[in-house]
């Protein structure tokens, strides 16, 4: 689990500000959700993670092992879902099985 500091500044335009006027603080903690998919014979592929409860989606990915070859990997959608982050895709390859994908979610939460 990390921590940021998050500081944000609300000056209106033209004013002048000392430095602590108008900052806030928010501590912000990240984790990472991740799920896992392998691929059958078809060679599709898709996984949900999801963040845990009190935290937000605020981004996320996808990864593809290392695979001989280099086949070609498509990925259909890659997008947040609910409150963590979906993907799905293809392997392109003669034995597409047993191929094993991971989807992240980062998770934020102010506390």
């Amino acid at each position: 689990m990390r921590k940021l500091l998050v500081i944000t500044a609300m000056a209106g335009l033209g004013m002048a500000l000392s430095p602590t006027q108008g900052l806030a603080l928010v501590n912000l903690t990240t984790q990472t959700a991740t799920a896992t998919s392998t691929t059958g014979s078809s060679g599709d592929w898709s996984a949900t993670a999801t963040c845990p409860s009190g935290y937000s989606v605020t981004g996320g990915g996808w990864s593809v092992p290392a695979i001989s070859g280099d086949p070609p990997v498509q990925v259909w959608n890659s997008e947040p879902s609910g409150n963590g982050w979906y993907a799905n895709g293809h392997l392109s390859m003669s034995n597409p099985s047993g191929y094993t994908y991971t989807v992240y979610a980062i998770c934020g939460a102010v506390i």
